[in-house]
């Protein structure tokens, strides 16, 4: 038992260097500090899990039952993880993420700052009418852009996001 908690323990220190993140997924995945069903995200050292057919209002409090919220994006890796998990067989044409417009802003639901945004080219309006934020798989190019959407009317996959315990 000591040998398999020291090797996992390196083999996991391997896994939190910056330079070896992107090979590393894979191999840790398997044994990472997530929750059953939960799949793991070493930049974000964040687990990742996707829902379907609610609407926004719905989709965040699910989330927050479980301890997550509604992810929140930060960079264009995490984007692309995000899109990956989403459209994995299962996902519908649009995703919702925790992005909202309030007071002027977008904002993400878990508090943390929107510092990063990947919009479609014909769909960053400010509009209170369309607050929440989804994401599309663009099939023909594999981008994952980000489009505002009516919070209430459709009910879609979405991804919860919470962090992993170590």
């Amino acid at each position: 038992m000591k040998t398999e908690t020291f090797l996992f323990s390196i083999l996991f220190a391997i896994c939190l260097s910056d330079e070896l993140l992107d090979d590393c997924h894979k191999i840790c995945q398997s044994r990472v500090p997530c929750w059953d069903g939960w799949t793991y995200y070493s930049h974000t050292r964040s687990c990742y899990r996707v829902y379907h057919n609610m609407n926004w209002f719905q989709a965040a409090d699910y989330c927050r039952s479980l301890g997550a919220n509604l992810t929140s994006i930060h960079g264009n890796h995490e984007n692309s993880f995000v899109g990956r998990v989403a459209y994995n067989g299962d996902g519908d044409a649009r995703t919702w993420v925790g992005g909202f417009y309030f007071g002027g802003e977008y904002n993400w639901n878990d508090g943390t700052e929107m510092d990063f945004t990947n919009w479609r080219f014909d769909f960053e309006e400010k509009d209170e009418a369309y607050p929440c934020v989804s994401i599309e798989n663009f099939k023909c190019t594999n981008k994952i852009k980000w489009l505002n959407d009516d919070c209430y009317r459709q009910l879609r996959t979405f991804v919860c996001k919470r962090p992993a315990f170590f």
